[in-house]
């Protein structure tokens, strides 16, 4: 059995469904309301989902509340969010993967933190808003970097690829997915697109079958598609809940 260590964000989420976006001094009516816990944890419920052979350990490093307002009409969402003051600091486990939630979110992960989780296993990153300069020397050692595509530029993949030629950097939206690394950028489209849906946690569910296969060392165009349709299939899911 496989065990993944995940570090970063705990969120506490209030998930608000309109079917027209809210208009100042007015009194909206929501057509559904959720809370849940996102996050770190959407990364966990995604791993326990796709596999029953892997174990899963939480280390929570900042607590955070969040107020998303989604938009149905438009499937577009609007967030508050609160972050705790108190960040803990990162305390390294043994893993044969090792992700970090929201790395530009986090102050207390070091360089040597990142050499540590080297020792036992792959260390993949991803990030809430994108590349900032003191981000980009913590990744000079991880294996994977998981972003949206509208959040990162030719120059941010560009600096990351310079500084560590060995990493794979995984950009997706709806449509598809780009890798960049020291080959020459490779596109895997996917077109089984779901309309209508709230995206909330969709790259979190993405990233979390992207390791899960990996550990079962499928190749890369496999991994991509799978990681498509399990993060479809997870948000489809959510919607027959309700």
């Amino acid at each position: 059995m496989k065990s993944v260590g995940l570090y970063g964000n705990s969120y506490s989420d209030t998930v608000c469904y309109l079917d027209i976006y809210p208009e100042e001094n007015k009194t909206n009516d929501m057509s559904f309301v959720e809370n849940k816990q996102g996050g770190i944890h959407n990364v966990r419920r995604g791993l326990d989902n796709c596999s029953s052979d892997i174990t899963v350990t939480l280390h929570p490093m900042m607590f955070s509340q969040a107020i998303i307002i989604f938009n149905k009409a438009k499937s577009t969402r609007t967030s508050i969010v609160k972050n705790s003051e108190n960040e803990m600091e990162c305390v390294v486990m043994e893993a044969d993967w090792h992700h970090i939630c929201y790395i530009d979110n986090l102050t207390k992960i070091t360089e040597q933190n990142i050499k540590d989780m080297k020792l036992t296993g792959k260390v993949s990153v991803d990030f809430c808003y994108g590349l900032s300069d003191d981000i980009l020397p913590l990744l000079k050692n991880v294996d994977y970097i998981f972003g949206s595509k509208e959040n990162f530029t030719k120059t941010d993949t560009d600096k990351i690829v310079d500084l560590n030629p060995d990493v794979k950097i995984i950009l997706h939206d709806k449509h598809g997915t780009d890798i960049y690394g020291k080959s020459p950028i490779h596109t895997i489209e996917y077109k089984d697109i779901v309309e209508n849906v709230n995206p909330l946690g969709a790259g979190d569910y993405y990233s979390s079958c992207f390791i899960v296969k990996s550990l079962e060392n499928k190749n890369i165009s496999d991994i991509i598609t799978d990681s498509h349709k399990f993060a479809t299939t997870m948000l489809t899911k959510e919607i027959k809940l309700r």
